[in-house]
């Protein structure tokens, strides 16, 4: 397993909306990817539609002690506006994606869970994070897009 704070060559990414996502994802699942960090193009989607379809399904992941809803609220404005930092283990597996996920499926995925948050009723909070704007919502989904996918190296003629 290899530490992705240490990778190098990543692609910097900025997404303003929902579309330069798709976008990206598009181009990514045209291409041929190669994955500079530990999960291949197909599981970094999955991740990115898992993660935001438990949001919508407001899977429980437990209560955050005090201090930790603290630490969200003092870094919130940091991870919605700024980059999210690589290397984070994830703390619940229902958020690891599947070694056999394949890039059609999890493209798949990812553009319907887009298209249920332009059309669902968000979550009012964020289990770290705390109350989160319809528009904070949209920009924590694009910074966590970023992270994941500037592991994804990329053909320069794709």
């Amino acid at each position: 397993m290899r530490s992705t704070k240490q990778v190098t060559g990543r692609r910097k990414l900025r997404f303003e909306t929902w579309d330069d996502l798709i976008r990206d994802v598009e181009r990514v699942a045209a291409g041929n990817p190669r994955p500079l960090g530990n999960w291949t193009a197909a599981q970094v989607m999955q991740h990115l539609a898992q993660t935001m379809n438990s949001m919508l399904d407001r899977y429980d992941f437990g209560t955050v002690p005090w201090w930790g809803r603290l630490i969200g609220w003092a870094i919130k404005n940091r991870m919605l506006n700024g980059t999210l930092p690589a290397g984070y283990k994830l703390p619940d597996p229902v958020l690891e994606p599947a070694p056999e996920a394949t890039l059609e499926q999890a493209l798949a995925d990812l553009k319907a869970v887009i298209a249920r948050w332009r059309s669902s009723a968000l979550p009012e909070s964020h289990p770290f994070f705390g109350r989160m704007s319809p528009d904070d919502w949209t920009r924590f989904h694009l910074r966590h897009s970023e992270l994941h996918l500037s592991f994804m190296a990329l053909d320069a003629a794709v």
